[in-house]
C-alpha cells in the first residue's frame, strides 16, 4: 500500500507544459490494446505495472529512470543549515545523471528503430533540450502535489525534526508510433511512496542474494536460458526490461531473497569451483534492478565494468571508493564464482535503496546429472545453497566498507543541499 501519481503532458500543450496530474489507485486497469485480456490489467499505483501498461498501449518500449526523491522537513533543513530547501524542500539525487541515462537510452532506442527499418532514423530529430524542459516540469508537478501529502504525515511523526519521508520517482519517454519526421516521445512521470516517515538515511538490512548460475547442460553456445541485458543495449534503461526479467523473478526471487544477480560465461574458462563444470567459468554481471559491488582481500573493490547498466548509485560508490580506502579495479578485472574465497563484502547499489549490504550469496542447487535438484514439496522452484556468507571483522571498532561508502555518499550529498 502507498500513494501515487502519475502525469503527463496535457494534450495540446506542447509548448505551455501543461501539466495533466491523476491519482493512481489499486484498481486494476487494462491497455486500450487488450480490453478484455485478464492478463494484461495493470495496477498504475505500482511503478512497474505502470511502465508495463504504457509500453503495451503503443506495443513497444519506452527509456525510463528512477530517482530517489527526499521530503525534508523544514525543521530539519533549518537545524540541518540547509535552508536554500526551504522554497522546494526536496533532496534529488542525481538528477543530471538521470535526465543524461534518459537521452542516451532514448537514443538506444532511435538506433535500435533505424536498424529494424529501410529509412534511416536520427537522433538529431529530436529536440531534446524541449525533452528536458517537459521532464524537469512533470518532476516538479509530481514533487509539488507530494509535498502536500507528506508534509501531514511528517508534522504528525514523533519525530518532526529527524524525520523524512522517502519517494520512487520514475520518468519515461515513451516511443510512440512515429509519425512524418518526428521522433518525439511522449513524457511522462509516475510518483510511489508508502508514505512512511522515517529517521533519515537509515542503515539498511542486510539481505540475501542468489546468482542465477545454469549449468553448461543449459548452455547453447554464448547463450544462457535465462534473460540478460547483454542482448540488446545493456546500458539503456528500458521499460521492456520489466517483462524480460519475470523468467528469474519466477525462478529465483522467493521470500528472503532480495535480489538475483546474472552470470554470463568467462573469455576464459577454468575448473576452479565445483559450480563450474566443464571448465566454465562464470562472470557476475548485475542484479535485476541493481549493480553488484565485491571486496576482496586487501581493501579491492570490483564491479562489471561492461554489459551491464551503470546505475547512479553505482557512479557514486566508484567516486568515493579511494576516499574510503579501496582500490577499485574495473578494466580486464571481472568478478568470478571461483573468486569467492577472495570476497571480504558483497553489496548492491540501487537509485533508491543506495547501498545495501549482502549477508549471504546463493546458488541453485544442482544434482550430479546437471539438473535441477527441486523439493516438489517446496513452494520454492529451484532449491539454493550457500556459496558465501558474510564474516564480520574480528575488529569491533573496523567499520565495514559499505558502510563507510554509505555514510560518505550521504554527508556528501547532505553539504550540496547546505
Amino acid at each position: 500500500m502507498g500513494w501515487s501519481q502519475q502525469a503527463s503532458l496535457a494534450s495540446g500543450t506542447a509548448n505551455s507544459c501543461q501539466i495533466c496530474l491523476q491519482e493512481c489507485d489499486n484498481t486494476k486497469v487494462t491497455s486500450s490494446k487488450h480490453p478484455k485480456h485478464v492478463e494484461s490489467a495493470y495496477n498504475l499505483a505500482s511503478p512497474r505495472e505502470w511502465l508495463e501498461f504504457w509500453e503495451d498501449q503503443y506495443q513497444q518500449p519506452g527509456a525510463y529512470t528512477v530517482v530517489r526523491c527526499d521530503f525534508v522537513p523544514r525543521a530539519w533543513a533549518s537545524e540541518n543549515n540547509t535552508n536554500n530547501l526551504n522554497d522546494f524542500p526536496w533532496m534529488i539525487w542525481g538528477w543530471d545523471f538521470h535526465l543524461q541515462r534518459l537521452r542516451e537510452s532514448y537514443q538506444s532506442l532511435l538506433q535500435s528503430s533505424s536498424q529494424r527499418s529501410s529509412q534511416g532514423v536520427n537522433d538529431e530529430l529530436v529536440d531534446f533540450d524541449v525533452l528536458v524542459n517537459e521532464t524537469s516540469q512533470i518532476m516538479k508537478a509530481l514533487l509539488s502535489k507530494a509535498e502536500s501529502v507528506f508534509s501531514e504525515q511528517v508534522t504528525t511523526s514523533d519525530n518532526v525534526t529527524n524525520s523524512t519521508v522517502t519517494a520512487m520517482l520514475t520518468l519515461l519517454w515513451q516511443t510512440i508510433n512515429h509519425r512524418e519526421d518526428t521522433f518525439k516521445p511522449l513524457v511522462k512521470g509516475h510518483i510511489f511512496s508508502t508514505c512512511t516517515p522515517s529517521q533519515c538515511y537509515n542503515l539498511p538490512h542486510p539481505t540475501n542474494v542468489v546468482i542465477a548460475l545454469p549449468t553448461p547442460s543449459m548452455v547453447s553456445g554464448t547463450q544462457i536460458p535465462w534473460p540478460t541485458r547483454t542482448a540488446f543495449h545493456p546500458t539503456a534503461k528500458l521499460s521492456s526490461w520489466c517483462r524480460q526479467r519475470k523468467p528469474l523473478e519466477d525462478s529465483f526471487k522467493k521470500e528472503g531473497i532480495g535480489e538475483v544477480l546474472m552470470v554470463q560465461p568467462s573469455s576464459y574458462y577454468n575448473d576452479i569451483h565445483n559450480h563450474t563444470n566443464n571448465n566454465i567459468q562464470w562472470e557476475i554481471l548485475e542484479g535485476i534492478t541493481s549493480n553488484a559491488f565485491f571486496v576482496y582481500k586487501g581493501g579491492i573493490l570490483r564491479t562489471a565494468a561492461s554489459n551491464v547498466l551503470p546505475g547512479s548509485a553505482r557512479h557514486l560508490v566508484l567516486l568515493h571508493a579511494r576516499s574510503c580506502g579501496l582500490t577499485v579495479q574495473l578494466d580486464n578485472n571481472p568478478v568470478t564464482l571461483g573468486d569467492c574465497q577472495e570476497w571480504q563484502e558483497v553489496f548492491i547499489t540501487s537509485a533508491v535503496r543506495i547501498i545495501v549490504p549482502v549477508q549471504q550469496l546463493l546458488v541453485p542447487r544442482y544434482d550430479e546429472a546437471g539438473l535441477v535438484d527441486n523439493n516438489k514439496e517446496s513452494e520454492q522452484p529451484i532449491l539454493v545453497e550457500p556459496l558465501w556468507s558474510y564474516t564480520p571483522s574480528r575488529d569491533k571498532n573496523e567499520e565495514p566498507y559499505w558502510r563507510r561508502l554509505l555514510e560518505t555518499i550521504v554527508t556528501d550529498r547532505l553539504s550540496l543541499e547546505g
